[in-house]
């Protein structure tokens, strides 16, 4: 019957080959000897890298509802800025129209022109 090894086990093989691929006596040995290290050292971090991206897979097979969760939680936020980020610039719009009328009926004529330039910018945004 095949092992099953979950994401932990997965990394800890990973760093197992780590550490067998950096104690390679490749310093010390001959030429030809260096050269077969080497490569035994490639050969092992390549599949250390390989059981790392399987773990990677695992951990993402393991958490597709969170993920989903996640993203359709941003795209509600996201539509809830954009709600309130129209409602704020109606809110803008009716504040000017009321400094304006405001001006206006108290005849304070000399707030009129600031009331007019702040509802324009309102109006503009």
């Amino acid at each position: 019957m095949p092992t099953i090894y979950c994401t932990s086990d997965l990394q800890s093989l990973a760093r197992a080959l780590d550490e067998m691929a950096a104690s390679l006596p490749i310093e010390r040995a001959t030429k030809e000897e260096a050269l077969r290290l080497t490569a035994l050292s490639q050969t092992l971090g390549g599949v250390s890298s390989n059981l790392r991206l399987l773990a990677v897979e695992d951990l993402l097979a393991q958490t597709p509802v969170p993920l989903a969760s996640v993203a359709r939680a941003t795209q509600e936020a996201k539509a809830a800025m954009t709600r309130l980020a129209s409602i704020s610039a109606v809110i803008r719009v009716v504040a000017g129209v009321v400094q304006l009328a405001t001006a206006v009926s108290l005849q304070n004529w000399s707030n009129v022109r600031p009331a007019l330039d702040s509802l324009r910018t309102a109006l503009a945004t």
